[in-house]
């Protein structure tokens, strides 16, 4: 604050930059409840070098919406780009993204254009497909964005024009500050389950799928480089989704995003994952070891036990499940099991992988044994250890009852039935349904079969000009057929074939009736084998 005083609101040398930096992270290093205390009143350089409170300075991790011209620049302080990030976190710094929220003009009300333009009726069903929407999610699960995305509501309206405010309030602060420059400026606001876009107001290089995938990935919280990859996803055709995404690089992506995102905590598991969880209630658990629990939706989740424990007898351990840390029992925490070598091939191949030479010798790499059981010694060496810090964590009786309920309830097996009937009666029902589960699998298998060849046929049935399954096909007098509205509004202002460009003797159109039977045919197909399918699950 010394410093504050001396140098006003004047912009810092480069020396008394560097110092300054280099005190703030002197006094995070402290630690002591004293320099916490102190945060509040602490003072850092912003982005001009000026040195601004802490609890008022943002990182910039919106530079589109910072370099726009929509906002009043004066009134929000980024902090100094030298400062990293991982400073700006202990120091309590939020993200702008985390402070300003976009509205819209209050007392605004857009006025919405009837329309029947079939590409604002197509991106609207885009954004109801469920491919689309499972590639949203994956593009959340990789950016940690933790929200779940369902367009299954949202429609494509246009507007004559909007007008959008923006506010600032910081956290734990119910102050609301106004920082708008210019209200005009947006081409698309997310309200409503709506989509409404300014298509009039797009300067030329900006699409309406462009518009508008700004605004999903910024609705989500998605990275703004994956703009042009949504564009791309909302102005293909659904029957090329996985050719679309192959041309962009995407699926290439897809293993190194589920190993950076594998272990996450308050992340589903991964289907690598899912077979190699096992439940030993006796267990210990080391803290930062990476382990599973059942969430309320009853899906198994990521999670990294933050006090370890267990080994001689029940007992709680802190797991954090990425949105907390919670208490478990021993018995509700799942390990994940080592994969084993299952056949001499694979032991061959592992050997011919890790033979070396050495001074003229062959070194070969002993195969170990990496059974459940090659952590018990690991186990015993940290229970000693782990002692004092779970006696203020033991479990009482109810709690011991409880768990004992939970492990019998996996095997459906109440504490008032015989055991071992109950035991062999569940194995005999378990038997009966996995092989009926197979059953199910078989015909599922036919089913989806059959609706990928089902599928393959869509082509013949697409029309030139809209790319979308026909409903009313017509033949032009060129020959070919085309989806009747689509070539009406093209022979309104041309005379030339859509297909071969060549010049038509006639703009009348006849009815494609047998087109017309097979398309309908082929629909009626689809959702009878859909139905099947549904109905096995």
């Amino acid at each position: 604050m010394e410093l504050k005083r001396d140098q006003g609101v004047l912009m810092l040398g480069i020396n008394d930059l560097s110092r300054c930096i280099d005190l703030i992270k002197l006094i995070v290093e402290e630690g002591t409840p004293e320099s916490s205390q102190s945060l509040k009143y602490l003072v850092a350089p912003n982005e001009n070098g000026s040195l601004i409170q802490v609890n008022r300075l943002l990182m910039a991790d919106m530079p589109w919406l910072l370099n726009g011209g929509r906002l009043i620049r004066e009134r929000i302080h980024i902090v100094h780009p030298k400062i990293p990030k991982s400073l700006c976190k202990q120091l309590c710094i939020p993200k702008l993204s985390e402070c300003v929220k976009e509205v819209l003009e209050e007392g605004f009300q857009p006025k919405i254009i009837i329309t029947q333009d079939p590409e604002v009726q197509r991106i609207s069903d885009m954004l109801h497909r469920e491919e689309f929407n499972s590639f949203l999610d994956s593009l959340c699960l990789h950016h940690r964005a933790a929200v779940k995305v369902d367009l299954g509501n949202f429609n494509v309206c246009y507007v004559e024009s909007l007008q959008t405010r923006f506010t600032l309030s910081y956290p734990g602060n119910s102050e609301v500050i106004d920082i708008t420059r210019e209200s005009c400026g947006a081409f698309c606001f997310a309200v409503s389950n709506r989509f409404l876009l300014a298509k009039a107001d797009l300067p030329p290089g900006i699409s309406c799928e462009l518009a508008i995938a700004i605004c999903i990935v910024d609705l989500f919280g998605i990275d703004r480089s994956n703009v042009t990859v949504v564009s791309a996803m909302l102005a293909s055709n659904h029957l090329h989704f996985n050719s679309v995404q192959r041309a962009l690089g995407l699926n290439a992506e897809s293993r190194q995003e589920d190993e950076l995102n594998r272990g996450v905590p308050g992340i589903q598991l991964f289907s690598i994952d899912r077979d190699l969880i096992g439940l030993k209630p006796l267990r210990y658990f080391s803290k930062g070891e990476v382990v599973a629990v059942k969430s309320c939706e009853g899906d198994y989740t990521y999670g990294i036990v933050t006090i370890g424990g267990g080994g001689n007898e029940l007992c709680k351990i802190s797991v954090n499940i990425g949105s907390e840390e919670r208490d478990f029992l021993t018995s509700q925490v799942y390990y994940f099991k080592r994969k084993t070598i299952e056949n001499q091939d694979q032991i061959e191949d592992l050997q011919h992988k890790f033979e070396i030479g050495s001074f003229g010798e062959k070194m070969l790499v002993k195969q170990t044994d990496l059974s459940d059981d090659s952590s018990i010694m690991m186990d015993l060496l940290h229970e000693e250890s782990n002692k004092s810090a779970n006696q203020d964590r033991s479990v009482n009786n109810s709690e011991i009852l409880s768990a004992v309920q939970d492990l019998l309830q996996l095997a459906n097996i109440s504490l008032s039935d015989n055991a071992e009937e109950m035991i062999n009666s569940n194995l005999c029902v378990h038997d009966h349904f996995s092989k009926q589960q197979e059953r199910f699998d078989i015909l599922i298998n036919e089913g989806n079969n059959l609706a990928g060849e089902l599928a393959k046929t869509a082509e013949v049935f697409l029309c030139p000009i809209t790319k979308e399954v026909m409903t009313d096909p017509v033949i032009c007098d060129d020959g070919h057929t085309y989806e009747r509205f689509a070539i009406e509004r093209w022979l309104v202002s041309r005379r030339t074939s859509p297909k071969t460009n060549q010049q038509l003797n006639s703009p009348s159109v006849i009815p494609n009736h047998a087109l017309r039977i097979a398309i309908e045919s082929w629909k009626n197909s689809i959702k009878q084998v859909q139905s099947f399918n549904n109905s096995l699950r």
